[in-house]
């Protein structure tokens, strides 16, 4: 069952959201589209910490270590999500996003025009991978991902959930934009990720995308690879919906 919903808890900012080592407090953001929210984002950690969106470079700041918060200092932020769909957020210092630090945001409106697309954001291919855990998260706009859509075969256009593959060979589904593959050995590996509709066949025409990454020497964990615990169970969601007026 998802986590419950939590009330805002900063006066002035419509979500708050707290960084330790390696963890975000919260979960999932939801947020309305092409609205200003602002988001209050406080290190309560140990070492720097800052908050990226995967799929939104806009947004991101240009010069991410000027960007960096300091252990103990915070920050209120305006942004404004003009494009509905599902985008991770994660920490860009250093293999912090690696380490856990990545969730959901969820931008709520009307979708744009064309069909579903998933773009796979998380893990990175510009560097080696520590294992045997490699985080996942997927860019997704215009299909939604629904709980227990994989336990039925009555199929709903736009609607279902997300298989992962790793090296031709099925790991698991999902319904979370963010995931964790454990067992991950090293060397490179094909990751593949699928929309799928509620009994399993692939859209039609089929949307799909793989990236190659690699892990570092010393993996060599027993077993073959799987769906780890999400990187956000058990976390919260805040909404910044309710307290905007839309």
């Amino acid at each position: 069952t998802p986590a419950p919903e939590v009330p805002v808890q900063i006066a002035g900012a419509d979500v708050n959201i707290v960084a330790t080592n390696f963890d975000f407090s919260v979960g999932e953001i939801v947020v309305p589209a092409r609205q200003t929210i602002s988001i209050n984002l406080s290190n309560q950690g140990e070492s720097q910490h800052n908050l990226f969106f995967h799929g939104l470079d806009e947004l991101n700041a240009e010069d991410e270590e000027a960007d960096r918060l300091a252990p103990g200092q915070s920050r209120t932020r305006g942004y404004t999500f003009d494009q509905p769909g599902l985008y991770p957020f994660y920490c860009p210092v250093g293999r912090h996003e690696d380490a856990g630090m990545i969730g959901v945001l969820r931008v709520e409106g009307p979708a744009s025009e064309g069909g579903p697309t998933i773009n796979i954001a998380a893990p990175t291919q510009t560097r080696e991978l520590e294992g045997p855990e490699i985080m996942v998260g997927v860019v997704l706009t215009n299909f939604t991902l629904q709980e227990g859509a994989a336990d039925t075969e009555i199929n709903e256009p736009g609607v279902g959930h997300i298989d992962l593959s790793l090296d031709g060979e099925t790991i698991g589904s999902t319904v979370s934009i963010v995931a964790a593959l454990d067992n991950v050995s090293e060397g490179e590996h094909t990751l593949s990720a699928s929309l799928r509709n509620n009994d399993g066949t692939p859209l039609s025409p089929p949307v799909e995308q793989s990236i190659t990454f690699t892990v570092e020497a010393g993996s060599m964990p027993e077993g073959s690879p799987i769906l780890g615990e999400s990187p956000i169970a058990g976390k919260p969601t805040v909404s910044a919906v309710n307290t905007l007026s839309i």
